[in-house]
């Protein structure tokens, strides 16, 4: 039986260990810390449960396959219907964004020459085909600076808390690329894939922690709170060394963001862990706030609201939890999570999150009316939060793939990999034992 050692119990590591053993293989998984999940972990504190890193899952019906397969989709719940209304912040206040293609005709968001210039997108060609787009240049070329400054910046904070001066469009924004180089036009093809199935945000009751949990049930051996000291390669099969000693696999497999991974294999192979090192994640204090509902007086009926940089506000984003899920926040409270820091706030590493904290609380009293004092306050920094897809990652793209082609049995698959994203990470982890499988039968 082919042995594999999965080190990192995040999604991804989780979700190839269920679908490796799956299919018969031995496989171990190796968690430093005491408790599944990786960067997404939930906390359930006096009644407020929080999300310390991915907050919902984006998900279409693939990823909801995912989970069927494995006796997962009945613990999933759907997010309320007002979670389709999104804000954008304009000149102070949270104002809706177009639900309805129609509707961005007559919005206030934006100036009617950036209205306008949606019709000459049907009209601007395609990039060349070598050419490397950064998100903001390829947003300039085809919809004009307001479009780039008032909705696609912020939305780049929100996903990848990014500069899209520096963020490469196909590394980063695949579908968005697609879209240009298959119909030469974001609107044709928007319009091409209507009916094609969207995505539907989910959770579970017990938050993404729950979807994490879910995963590792049942798992045949995964040793949390065992950190892999080193791992070398020995006649063929590579050996894993822990606290408690040697173990041999035929594969390795490193789901861990990409510093921890350096880590681990500049002993086997120090051009591999230099590409790993050069990975760039900015830091993110994630702020968690909650209120009376009484004390808010916006409605708090979306999903959330983005904050442009030119409005002077220092958050990037602050999602309406306990508007999207049940059980987010006590009775008659309500829970914001906010996100700071980012690609272009670098500062925030240095602050005390607490201070951060008291800012992002005092940003929140003038845009949603909030009254008084919050109920509940709790700051925590993300030193490398989300690793940035930026200009050149087709070059660590290329270093990752030299590596395992030089170290047969290993495979680098962390965050850096195939997309940040919750499903993302669980399309990676499939991925994995498919590859793994093909490998053993070829």
């Amino acid at each position: 039986m082919k042995r594999v050692a999965i080190i990192g119990a995040g999604v991804c590591g989780l979700t190839a260990a269920r679908s490796l053993e799956r299919e018969g293989c031995s496989v171990a998984v190796f968690e430093r810390e005491a408790e599944v999940g990786g960067a997404a972990r939930t906390r359930l504190e006096d009644g407020w449960r929080t999300e310390w890193g991915p907050n919902t899952l984006s998900a279409g019906q693939d990823t909801l396959d995912r989970l069927a397969s494995f006796g997962l989709a009945e613990c999933m719940i759907e997010a309320s219907p007002l979670a389709s209304r999104r804000y954008l912040v304009k000149n102070g206040a949270p104002t809706p964004l177009p639900g309805k293609p129609p509707e961005i005709f007559g919005t206030k968001l934006f100036s009617v020459g950036a209205r306008l210039r949606l019709i000459r997108e049907l009209f601007v060609g395609r990039a060349p085909e070598e050419a490397e787009e950064s998100v903001a240049g390829f947003v300039r070329r085809r919809l004009g600076e307001e479009w780039l400054v008032r909705a696609v910046a912020p939305f780049i904070s929100g996903v990848y808390a990014g500069d899209p001066e520096k963020l490469s469009l196909k590394h980063a924004l695949p579908r968005m690329h697609a879209l240009e180089t298959k119909y030469g036009s974001l609107i044709r093809g928007a319009v091409k894939m209507k009916g094609m199935g969207g995505r539907k945000l989910y959770s579970t009751r017990d938050g993404v922690g729950g979807l994490t949990s879910g995963l590792a049930e049942g798992l045949a051996d995964l040793r949390l709170g065992t950190a892999v000291e080193s791992m070398r390669r020995d006649e063929g099969r590579w050996i894993v060394r822990t606290a408690a000693g040697d173990d041999a696999f035929d594969t390795i497999v490193l789901t861990v963001s990409a510093p921890a991974a350096a880590e681990l294999v500049r002993g086997v192979d120090t051009a591999a862990a230099d590409v790993l090192q050069s990975v760039y994640a900015p830091p993110i204090v994630v702020v968690h706030h909650g209120y009376r509902r009484e004390k808010v007086a916006h409605p708090l009926d979306g999903f959330g609201m983005l904050m442009p940089r030119i409005e002077g506000i220092r958050t990037l984003g602050t999602l309406f939890m306990s508007t999207m899920f049940p059980d987010r926040a006590p009775e008659g409270h309500v829970l914001l999570t906010s996100y700071v820091g980012g690609a272009l706030d670098t500062d925030v590493s240095e602050a005390d999150p607490a201070d951060i904290a008291m800012q992002t609380v005092a940003e929140h009293r003038g845009l949603l009316g909030i009254e008084g004092e919050p109920a509940y306050v709790r700051a925590h920094l993300v030193r490398q939060a989300i690793p940035q897809y930026n200009l050149g990652y087709g070059r660590i793209l290329a270093g990752v793939k030299d590596a395992e082609s030089r170290q047969a049995g290993l495979l680098l698959r962390g965050n850096y990999i195939g997309g940040v994203a919750l499903p993302d990470r669980i399309a990676a982890g499939v991925a994995i034992a498919s590859e793994i499988q093909r490998e053993e039968h070829a």
